[in-house]
């Protein structure tokens, strides 16, 4: 197999398409050592259509529909800019890519609504979702409520933990997840996550507690913060499919094997989430100790449907 050139898979890591009229641009864009029109020209002509038109709702394109009712950082978001960037956007661009297609982006908030009629893929659905009209595969992310701290990355214990002071954002899921565990922590809400990891920088307290991918995203602009694992069982996130267009789902899940071994999902992945491992079981802390109530005890557990999410510099909305 031919080798890419390092600036092919760069651009392929980052080529995104125009969406409602807005060119989105490539966020890794300085990174490539020629234009970026030139370059995708180039790789235009390296692929044939892997895909036939009938599997598809656009010929010639993959349609990925990313969520317009909750976005988290850096999965989806908007910029300063009013673009629509992150890591979903980044991955259904290669995607195409390695599909020999070309690619554009749809709002959607039920991918069963929206599979076979306005997308053929939707990203970041969890793995465990349940929808009669659509299957989930293909295994690109990871969800969990996950601690992060001034110093050297390592999993942090119980004892490390208690007593301490944690910031997280209030009325996140990541608030209820501690919650509903017997870990005795001083616990500090903020607005968002920028000013939880503000406080964490000021010594104001020991730990934030938000979504693992969130907190990645933002440490990297915080110096010296690491991740310390996560407090429950991550679970995974990839793409939804109609469940009738087996051909569709199989070539994107092909696809995307072929991205993670060829090296341009590491990039796509290191670009917004830095050096955070793959999470799984062994990223969750040991002996968590269990609440002293039960959820029937407890009218806050397991109820929050906030998404949390953090803001890149200047809004957080995604518009479609």
């Amino acid at each position: 197999m031919m080798k890419r050139t390092v600036w092919g898979v760069l651009l392929a890591a980052g080529m995104v398409a125009t969406l409602s009229g807005c060119d989105l641009g490539s966020v890794k864009a300085q990174l490539v050592p020629t234009s970026v029109q030139d370059a995708r020209a180039q790789l235009a002509t390296q692929r044939s259509p892997r895909v036939d038109d009938s599997s598809l709702v656009s010929p010639g394109t993959l349609t990925v529909g990313l969520s317009s009712s909750t976005s988290t950082a850096p999965l989806v978001m908007g910029n300063a800019a009013d673009e629509v960037v992150g890591v979903d956007v980044d991955l259904a661009a290669a995607l195409a890519q390695e599909l020999g297609l070309k690619v554009s982006y749809v709002g959607v908030s039920d991918p069963s609504a929206s599979l076979g009629t306005s997308c053929d893929i939707v990203l970041g659905v969890r793995s465990s979702a349940r929808g009669s009209s659509y299957a989930v595969s293909g295994d690109y992310a990871q969800s969990a409520a996950a601690f992060f701290r001034k110093g050297e990355a390592a999993q942090a214990t119980v004892p490390d933990l208690s007593g301490k002071r944690v910031g997280l954002q209030t009325g996140s899921m990541s608030e209820t997840t501690l919650r509903n565990t017997g870990l005795s922590m001083e616990v500090r809400g903020y607005p968002d996550l920028n000013e939880a990891f503000d406080a964490l920088a000021a010594d104001q307290v020991d730990y934030v507690l938000c979504d693992a991918y969130s907190g990645a995203f933002l440490s990297r602009s915080h110096k010296g913060v690491s991740f310390a694992g996560t407090l429950d069982i991550p679970v995974t996130v990839g793409f939804a499919c109609s469940a009738s267009n087996a051909t569709l789902q199989s070539a994107v899940s092909d696809a995307l094997a072929a991205i993670q071994a060829n090296g341009v999902y590491d990039i796509i992945r290191l670009a917004w989430v830095g050096g955070l491992p793959q999470l799984g079981p062994s990223s969750q802390i040991k002996n968590i100790p269990a609440p002293s109530f039960t959820a029937q005890e407890n009218p806050a557990s397991a109820q929050g449907t906030f998404v949390e999410g953090a803001p890149a510099a200047g809004s957080n909305a995604v518009n479609f």
